[in-house]
C-alpha cells in the first residue's frame, strides 16, 4: 500500500479505494456493453446474408463468425489475435481497449458464394471481380470481412494469412483516424504495414526468414539501382512493389530516425491539405531529397539484412 494511505483511517482507505476503482469499472461495462452491441450487430449481419448457423470463435479481442468447422475457426481467431498483439505492439499501442471498446468482429467466409452474399445483402454493395477483403474502421461495430480471390482455391494457411493481414490494416487505420471519421491511408502503405505486422507476428519466423531473403534478392547489388525509393508509392504497379513497400514500411519503424507516426498522421486531412498525399508525408519528417532518402533507405535495408 502507498505510504500515503497507510497512515489514513480504515474507512477512509475503503472510500479512496473505491473511488480509484470507478474508472476500472466503468471501462469494464463500456467494454460489456460494446460487446453485446457488436455481437447483436453480427447477428444481424448473418441473418442479412442468408448465411445459416456460422461457427463462432472468440478470443480477448477478436470476435470471429465464419463458415469453417470448429476446430479451423478457433485456429483462425488465434491467428487474428497473434496479429493484433503484434500490431499494437509495432503502433505503441499499450492499453489494447483504446482504439475501440469491445471487440473487432471478423467475418471469415472463403466460400466465394457466401462473400458475395455478404458484400450484396449486408454491405450493399456489388464485390468487385479480383477483391477478396472489406474492412470497416467506423464506430463501435468494426469489421473485417475475409474471403479469397475468385479462381483461387483457399488452404487454411491462405485464409488465415489473408485474415491477420486485414485485422493488422484495419487496426493501422483506426489509429490513424478517429470512431467516426477514419482517413484513407495509401493502399501501399497500408499493405506494407499489414505484411510486416504479420511477419512480426510471434511463432511466425519462417515468414520474417523468407520475407529477409526476398529481400537481398531484390536489394542485391546489380538489382539494387533499378529502382528508386519512389517505386513504392508509385502509381503503376511495379515488380517486386509488395516487398519494396513492406521494406520502406520497416524503415519507417525501425530505421535510424523511426518516422513511422509521424508520417503516417501527415494523411490525416488539415487546412491547405483536404486530400494529403505521400509527397505531404515526406514533406512533414523533412525527407524533401527523394535521392538522399533513396539512399538512406537502401544502405539501412542492406546493413540491416548483413546481421
Amino acid at each position: 500500500m502507498p505510504p500515503a494511505l497507510s497512515r489514513t483511517p480504515a474507512m477512509l482507505r475503503l472510500a479512496l479505494a473505491a473511488l480509484l476503482a470507478l474508472p476500472v469499472v466503468a471501462v469494464a461495462q463500456d467494454a460489456a456493453a460494446a460487446l453485446k452491441k457488436q455481437k447483436e450487430a453480427a447477428d444481424d449481419a448473418i441473418k442479412q446474408a442468408k448465411l445459416d448457423k456460422p461457427t463462432v470463435a472468440e478470443t480477448d479481442a477478436i470476435l470471429l463468425y465464419t463458415t469453417q468447422p470448429e476446430a479451423k475457426a478457433k485456429l483462425l481467431a488465434a491467428a487474428a489475435q497473434k496479429t493484433f498483439d503484434a500490431t499494437y505492439k509495432l503502433l505503441k499501442v499499450e492499453d489494447k481497449g483504446k482504439l475501440w471498446p469491445g471487440k473487432l468482429t471478423a467475418f471469415v467466409l472463403p466460400t466465394r458464394t457466401h462473400y458475395n452474399s455478404f458484400v450484396r445483402l449486408v454491405l450493399k454493395d456489388r464485390p468487385e471481380a479480383v477483391e477478396s477483403h472489406r474492412t470497416s474502421s467506423k464506430g463501435d461495430t468494426a469489421f473485417v470481412l475475409v474471403g479469397v480471390e475468385p479462381g483461387t482455391t483457399p488452404t487454411d494457411a491462405s485464409v488465415a494469412d489473408e485474415l491477420s493481414q486485414t485485422v493488422a490494416a484495419v487496426t493501422l487505420t483506426r489509429k490513424f483516424g478517429t470512431s467516426s471519421t477514419v482517413t484513407e491511408l495509401p493502399y501501399w502503405l497500408t499493405e506494407g504495414f499489414s505484411r510486416v505486422a504479420v511477419m512480426r507476428t510471434e511463432g511466425n519466423a519462417a515468414k520474417l526468414t523468407a520475407f529477409k531473403a526476398k529481400q537481398r534478392a531484390v536489394f542485391a547489388k546489380k538489382t539494387v539501382g533499378a529502382f528508386k525509393v519512389g517505386t513504392v508509392w508509385g502509381a503503376d504497379k511495379a515488380k517486386d512493389q509488395d516487398i519494396l513497400a513492406a521494406s520502406f514500411v520497416e524503415f519507417l519503424l525501425f530505421g535510424p530516425d523511426a518516422k513511422f507516426d509521424k508520417f503516417v498522421n501527415a494523411f490525416k486531412p488539415g487546412e491547405g491539405t483536404p486530400t494529403p498525399t505521400t509527397a505531404n508525408a515526406l514533406e512533414a519528417v523533412e525527407w524533401k531529397d527523394e535521392a538522399a532518402l533513396d539512399n538512406l533507405w537502401k544502405g539501412w535495408v542492406v546493413k540491416s539484412l548483413s546481421k
